[in-house]
């Protein structure tokens, strides 16, 4: 295992593309900035059910930064992925379901953003941000946010008035 994560640290800056197994290939991806995990940075299967895998190679998937196929329809992450990063999702309007993983820490800006067809969402107890207008314009009908939500930034669930608070700014709960 060092030596697989001395290797791939060492190519750290590089994005690539994994080995064909277990539809790894599916995806681009690269170190986090620790080199302890991977990012997400391309979903290129042709399927619009997307499951994210919770390793590639041998090394945790951490983070979805994006998914880059506003074709999905679903996508499924899997346990051990912390944070959804910025516009990773932002735009998918054909997105109708999204199962997060039980170890999500972070919901970032925009993520999820103009994703008209979203209906539900369920958040685990692990999320502790959603980041400004995570959700804004989407389908949404109802929020239920978990009790340890420690950051909740304005607009996030705008235009669709679960959330008039908030405009703009970020709150500490």
């Amino acid at each position: 295992m060092q030596t697989q994560v001395a290797a791939l640290k060492a190519r750290a800056e590089e994005t690539f593309t994994s080995a064909p197994a277990q539809g790894e290939a599916e995806f681009e991806f690269k170190l986090t900035e620790d080199g302890n995990g991977l990012v997400i940075t391309k979903y290129k299967g042709t399927s619009r059910h997307a499951v994210i895998p919770a390793t590639i190679q041998g090394l945790p998937v951490k983070e979805v930064a994006n998914m880059g196929n506003p074709q999905v329809t679903t996508i499924v992450l899997s346990d051990g992925i912390e944070v959804i990063g910025s516009n990773a999702c932002s735009g998918y309007d054909g997105l109708t379901t999204v199962v997060l993983p039980s170890t999500l820490k972070v919901i970032a800006n925009r993520a999820f953003e103009k994703c008209t067809a979203l209906r539900t969402v369920n958040f685990p107890d692990s999320l502790r941000a959603i980041g400004l207008e995570a959700f804004y314009d989407t389908g949404l009908e109802e929020v239920t946010l978990p009790e340890g939500l420690v950051l909740l930034c304005g607009a996030a669930f705008k235009d669709k008035g679960i959330q008039p608070l908030l405009d703009g700014v970020c709150k500490y709960l």
